[in-house]
């Protein structure tokens, strides 16, 4: 396996690791993913590369997720994955002024009105810096996909997460803002970033149903005109066009 600490294509092992950690560090941190680039751009991994703590990167998702849940302890050091809620790297990331306390508790209480069938908690995180919020201490990816192949139909439903958010994030900063002044728009975009969280936590298996969603954003975004607003418009009285004796109107 190779680590935050190897080059790419260098392994590690268990032993090498545990001989690395710094004496006040109890567990031995991995994250199962698809490739190193998928590591090293994970949400998940943000606090660790701020302070500099070790991870092991493991890319056989089906064989390393059932070994290393199987497994347990190396030594007497727990291993954890650092999708868990209680790995953030021993790292604070600080990124300017974030949402007040009351502040945060009447938007995570907006917020979870609105991914109500969703998201079981929402709490406050300060191990993020360039991610909004982050999914923690969710079921196996890789148990999921496993159900679906042996049984399609009888897979199970994605179960209600837990949602940590980066109150010092810029995107949930403006969201606070548009939950009062533009409803609609906020409500989208707390459904995408909640849409977001799963992608990166490999447990969206399609994501074309979001298309519709992400593209009302982007038409908002860039102020273009749909059908339903130039319908509007050409209802307005055109100043210019002739009035009933013969003259244009001014």
């Amino acid at each position: 396996m190779e680590s935050s600490h190897t080059k790419t294509g260098e392994t590690t092992t268990l032993e090498e690791y545990v001989n690395r950690m710094p004496k006040t560090q109890n567990e031995i941190f991995y994250l199962i993913v698809p490739s190193r680039n998928y590591a090293e751009q994970s949400p998940y991994f943000e606090a660790f590369r701020e302070s500099g703590t070790e991870v092991l990167f493991m890319y056989d998702i089906r064989l390393d997720d059932f070994v290393m849940s199987n497994l347990g302890d190396f030594k007497g050091k727990k291993l954890k994955t650092i999708e868990s809620s209680t790995a953030a790297g021993d790292s604070k990331v600080k990124q300017g002024e974030g949402l007040k306390r009351e502040e945060f508790q009447e938007f995570s209480k907006w917020l979870k009105d609105v991914l109500t069938d969703k998201v079981t908690t929402i709490t406050e995180t300060d191990r993020l810096s360039s991610t909004p919020c982050i999914i923690v201490d969710h079921e196996s990816a890789t148990f999921r996909r496993m159900m679906k192949v042996v049984d399609p139909r009888n897979a199970p439903e994605l179960p209600k997460q837990q949602l940590q958010v980066n109150t010092r994030h810029p995107i949930i900063l403006r969201l606070n803002d548009a939950r009062k002044n533009n409803p609609d728009l906020a409500r989208d975009v707390a459904f995408q970033i909640f849409d977001n969280a799963l992608i990166q936590a490999g447990l969206v298996d399609d994501g074309r149903a979001m298309v519709p969603r992400i593209n009302k954003i982007l038409e908002r975004a860039l102020g273009v005109e749909t059908v339903e607003n130039i319908e509007k418009i050409d209802t307005k009285p055109d100043p210019l066009k002739q009035s009933k004796d013969g003259f244009r109107e001014l």
